[in-house]
């Protein structure tokens, strides 16, 4: 178990269908719910490996698809929709970053962020497809952080590919 004062979280985005039939891809979706399901649990524990007593959530995507809004801010409305603001959770603090395009400006445009406020243990949110690439970039940047990982499932069927 690893206890940390205070704690950065990163959810990479995911690119937006650019026919906007879909408002959320799936593989995003599913990084969101467990970006959630870790956030419900951070302060228990018997249920998370990690225990903090604040943490910044950076949600970090930009345009890539050029509908006009970034993925950073579907997710926060995502999030909005479904994980109420209370006393109980007010130690958590959410911030937008909406520049990136790839993984590399996430991890870039998210270090001095997480270099601003201190934060020494990072958790890192993607999907399983994507976590082995994102954390070797993240390890590269972030080189005097310790990075945890949380692969959500990639919410695709099997055999159908990457859309």
């Amino acid at each position: 178990r690893v206890v940390v004062g205070k704690l950065a979280v990163i959810c990479l985005g995911q690119m937006l269908y650019k026919d906007r039939t879909m408002p959320l891809p799936l593989p995003l979706v599913m990084r969101i719910e467990a970006l959630l399901q870790f956030l419900n649990n951070i302060e228990k524990c018997d249920s998370s490996s990690i225990v903090a007593k604040s943490a910044l959530v950076l949600l970090s995507g930009g345009d890539v698809a050029q509908v006009g809004f970034t993925e950073s801010l579907v997710m926060m409305q995502y999030i909005e929709n479904i994980f109420p603001r209370s006393p109980k959770n007010s130690h958590i603090a959410f911030m937008l970053e909406e520049e990136s395009k790839n993984t590399i400006e996430n991890a870039i445009n998210c270090r001095d962020i997480v270099d601003g406020c201190g934060c020494k243990d990072i958790v890192l949110v993607t999907n399983q497809f994507h976590m082995p690439r994102a954390h070797l970039i993240f390890k590269s940047v972030f080189k005097s952080c310790t990075i945890h990982c949380i692969a959500a499932k990639n919410g695709l069927k099997e055999g159908t590919g990457y859309r």
